[in-house]
């Protein structure tokens, strides 16, 4: 017999001693016992992702399902996401150009663990 079972049956035993006739009004409260754990449910608004790629940036990660997408705003972001219930909550993706004849990363910055912090 486990633990829960034995709980539940003392509590039967009290509740049948303590109140007969509150037994007999809800015959299902004497065997009900409480289930283990109720499932997680994700839906559109809370917790669901949905699969976003971009082939043309050559990305593609999971987004949050519901949240506003916005695009491109020049300096700021590339992509961002906003949560429509608290609008601090967001991810920003953005990136920055880098000439096709560049040959060492010290044309994004002169001090390489300054930019890794950046990064």
């Amino acid at each position: 017999i486990s633990r829960r079972e034995s709980f539940a049956n003392v509590a039967s035993i009290i509740g049948g001693v303590a109140g007969v006739g509150v037994a007999s009004a809800f015959p299902s409260s004497a065997i009900a016992f409480p289930s283990e754990e109720t499932a997680r449910i994700t839906s559109r608004m809370g917790g669901l992702l949905e699969s976003y790629g971009d082939t043309l940036r050559g990305l593609s990660l999971l987004a949050p399902s519901g949240w506003n997408k916005f695009e491109g705003e020049v300096g700021a972001y590339d992509l961002k996401w906003q949560d429509l219930v608290d609008p601090k909550e967001n991810i920003k993706i953005s990136s920055t150009p880098v000439k096709s004849t560049t040959t060492s990363i010290i044309a994004l910055g002169e001090d390489v663990q300054e930019l890794g912090k950046k990064l």
